[in-house]
């Protein structure tokens, strides 16, 4: 019985976990972990002649929020102070998505484009998957 209790359990735990993909165009090439921080920060414009554009989904998106944690790694506070000071020195923040399925389209059909999706969103085999992780 105790056996039965844990696979239920373990298998709750499973089902909760979720999967993520960092996906960009076709034509960018292979980025590590703080190059893509520097990318949404725009601290980091383009690598080997490939002009970057990263794209965000929504601020109150949970996957957007996954996101930011894993790669971006500071608090949502800091993160608006940051562009708070960028706009006063003429930065803008990464253009925002409505959805999972635009940020697909959009990177489907734009040069340099990168951005992130839940797994299960993705039925495209012309994108580049750069990343994936699981929460």
């Amino acid at each position: 019985m105790k056996y039965l209790f844990f696979l239920l359990l373990l298998g709750t735990i499973v089902l909760k976990a979720q999967n993520y993909l960092l996906i960009a165009h076709k034509d960018v090439p292979k980025l590590s972990e703080n190059q893509i921080k520097a990318i949404f920060l725009k601290k980091m414009k383009s690598k080997e002649g490939v002009h970057f554009i990263p794209v965000n989904l929504g601020a109150k998106d949970s996957t957007r929020r996954a996101f930011e944690s894993k790669y971006i790694n500071v608090s949502l506070q800091r993160l608006k102070s940051y562009w708070a000071k960028q706009h006063y020195l003429g930065h803008r923040p990464p253009h925002s998505l409505k959805s999972q399925k635009a940020v697909i389209a959009f990177i489907t059909k734009v040069a340099g484009s990168i951005g992130y999706i839940q797994e299960s969103a993705l039925k495209n085999s012309d994108i580049q998957i750069i990343f994936r992780w699981s929460e």
